[in-house]
């Protein structure tokens, strides 16, 4: 699970790059990001993930969709509910495709 989660946040990363880059070039491309839903339902990893996000200039969120994938715990619903209405705040568009 780790090395998924470090995986998921340097795509990440490497994503908010991108179109930080793009948005001085007057660039733009969509960007699909795939993110385990483990690495998400860790409040620490989640807040870190917003807060890259947020570095992204505003008018570029809108370029990119978060795909969410993995089984889906129950437990973990509401931690699932507060990414996406945080995502949602900045207008970042996400997928869900949990499987039971």
């Amino acid at each position: 699970m780790e090395r998924r989660a470090e995986v998921d946040v340097a795509a990440i990363l490497k994503a908010a790059r991108d179109l930080i880059n793009l948005s001085r070039s007057n660039r733009r491309l969509p960007l699909v990001v795939q993110v385990h839903q483990g690495t998400i339902t860790n409040a620490r990893r989640q807040a870190f993930i917003l807060a890259t996000l947020k570095k992204v200039p505003p008018q570029f969120y809108r370029q990119l969709m978060l795909e969410i994938v993995g089984p889906a715990p129950m437990e973990c619903v509401q931690c699932l509910r507060d990414f996406i209405s945080g995502l949602g705040a900045m207008r970042i568009r996400a997928s869900l495709r949990l499987e039971p």
